[in-house]
């Protein structure tokens, strides 16, 4: 099966799970699995890392890595989005009881979305 044919469903259903999981986080249903993730030493830093790289991911993927200039560099349009709502959600947390704001998570989901997960996209002149 090609990669433009898995595209769509794929990046769809990831963006689900993320939906499902913040929404299931901040209603406190998700707290023994919270719980887990914490127990493990840079579980949670980890875990932000690796949701938001692949959110980002496949975001690009999904918009046919669509970019646009910013001063003279070209940016992956998916991977500004991506980092505008992780922080205005990171940030919201300050008002969820369920929730704490914490700058590491931050760190950690700007390092995913801008680190080496949001590089290997396959491109349309790669057969995508």
């Amino acid at each position: 099966m090609r990669h433009s044919t898995l595209r769509v469903p794929l990046s769809t259903a990831y963006v689900l799970l993320i939906i499902g999981i913040v929404t299931g986080v901040n209603a406190g249903y998700l707290t023994p699995v919270a719980a887990f993730v914490h127990a493990i030493p840079g579980g949670d830093k980890l875990f932000h890392f690796l949701l938001l790289g692949g959110l980002a991911f496949f975001t690009n993927w999904f918009l046919k890595c669509h970019t646009f200039k910013l001063g003279s560099f070209k940016v992956l349009s998916g991977s500004v989005a991506i980092a505008i709502i992780s922080t205005i959600e990171e940030f919201s947390q300050i008002w969820i009881t369920t929730r704490r704001f914490d700058a590491g998570d931050l760190s950690m989901n700007l390092l995913g979305i801008l680190g080496p997960l949001a590089r290997r996209i396959p491109t349309a002149t790669s057969g995508a």
